[in-house]
């Protein structure tokens, strides 16, 4: 029940989190807006530290060179794709349609789990990838 709940609250986050960003594209530059977002994560840094650092945690944090490397790969691909979706949105007259288009990146991952950290791809899984595209074009449409 923990897990639903936190999916549902994470979905909620995103979406909005895309809606505020469209508001904020109005009027500002993308990379304007990159820029403000970037200082924001850096004004947490030391929230993050203190909760790695936590009595949850005991301090135990290990830090990996390869950990490292996939975090700084996913930060380039995301403020890659980050920008990307912000000229796209501050050019779109449906950002609905848009982010509906691009929230199909969860296939990316889906396919690349399988692939290389041989996640299962149970029947279930396949039939709701087929729904998934199948939702792109209804909402195309």
């Amino acid at each position: 029940m923990r897990e639903v709940v936190l999916i549902i609250f994470c979905v909620l986050l995103y979406g909005g989190a895309t809606f505020f960003k469209r508001l904020g594209l109005l009027n500002l530059h993308p990379y304007q807006f990159l820029i403000i977002v970037g200082f924001c994560y850096f004004l947490f840094t030391p929230v993050w530290y203190l909760l790695i650092n936590s009595e949850l945690n005991k301090g135990q944090v290990i830090y990996s060179k390869e950990g490292i490397f996939f975090a700084i790969i996913y930060a380039l691909a995301s403020m890659g794709a980050g920008l990307i979706l912000a000229f796209l949105l501050r050019t779109t007259n449906n950002p609905g349609t848009l982010i509906v288009m691009v929230n199909l990146s969860s296939l990316v991952t889906l396919f690349l789990s399988y692939f290389f950290l041989h996640e299962e791809l149970s029947p279930v899984k396949i039939f709701a990838i087929i729904l998934a595209l199948l939702s792109l074009v209804l909402m195309n449409y």
